[in-house]
């Protein structure tokens, strides 16, 4: 599996390689054809709520 990072940077360089690549969600779907794509779905709501709310004190700083 890919890093998530990795991909990012690809993503960015395509231009620089001549990959004529219009917008950002074109970019998105050359990613997505080139490798197995996993979505991870948290199993426990309270654990994302309490995350984001300590998220949001951060960002408000």
């Amino acid at each position: 599996m890919a890093r998530p990072s990795s991909v990012l940077r690809l993503a960015g360089a395509l231009p620089a390689l001549g990959w004529a690549v219009p917008s950002l969600a074109a970019a998105r779907e050359v990613v997505r054809n080139s490798f197995e794509v996993t979505t991870f779905k948290p199993k426990s709501a309270k654990d994302w709520t309490a995350a984001d709310a300590r998220l949001e004190k951060l960002v408000k700083k």
